[in-house]
């Protein structure tokens, strides 16, 4: 809908369309659920996709929320598994699957990466490739900022370019910045590394 209101009629298709057509269930809107196989499978997303002459480039800030359980009337309930996450589970074992970032990050590498054209720029906690070994995209370039100008608390936050290319690596060189005076200031770089275990394993 930005982007419509930016560059207009070069926006092909909106899910849903309107805000007349969207149907809210629990919070959420029900008929454009990115997690579900109708939206997965949806012919206008389709017809994009399945051609080869079409190269993809996603831009994602995935939502964060653990999917484990939510809280109904107070208590904890078990909550819907939906069509993305069962197929996650199919091949991703552990806590990975739990956190709904991971579920978008992982779809999008499975179900729109498919040319060596095809990008995806992901603005999220580097926690998706430090901890989880469920992403191995080739990394074009890399930024790290300051999460409090994104109306949140000061922390480091990543944006990554990943090119369709499977690498196989255990270490990002990352470039970061910070906004003073309303002025992007660049802070030098750190070497981000994945840990291959967590903290609880020196728990006593």
């Amino acid at each position: 809908k930005v982007l419509q209101e930016r560059i207009g009629c070069d926006v092909r298709e909106i899910i849903p369309p309107t805000e007349a057509n969207v149907v809210y269930e629990n919070g959420r809107v029900a008929n454009a659920d990115a997690m579900s196989e109708d939206f997965i499978n949806n012919p206008i997303i389709k017809q994009y996709i399945d051609n080869p002459k079409c190269s993809v480039i996603l831009f994602e800030n995935p939502p964060y929320h653990d999917e484990t359980t939510t809280m109904i009337d107070g208590k904890p309930r078990k909550k819907k598994i939906s069509y993305v996450v069962n197929e996650m589970k199919s091949v991703v074992k552990g806590v990975a699957t739990n956190e709904l970032a991971n579920q978008f990050i992982w779809s999008a590498k499975k179900y729109y990466m498919r040319l060596a054209s095809d990008c995806y720029i992901v603005f999220s906690p580097i926690k998706y490739w430090k901890q989880y070994d469920f992403f191995n995209l080739k990394a074009e370039a890399v930024y790290i900022f300051n999460r409090k100008h994104f109306h949140a608390t000061e922390s480091a936050i990543s944006c990554i370019f990943w090119g369709n290319n499977l690498v196989s690596t255990d270490c990002l060189q990352a470039t970061c910045f910070d906004i003073k005076n309303n002025e992007l200031i660049g802070c030098g770089g750190i070497v981000l590394k994945q840990a291959n275990k967590t903290a609880s394993k020196l728990y006593a």
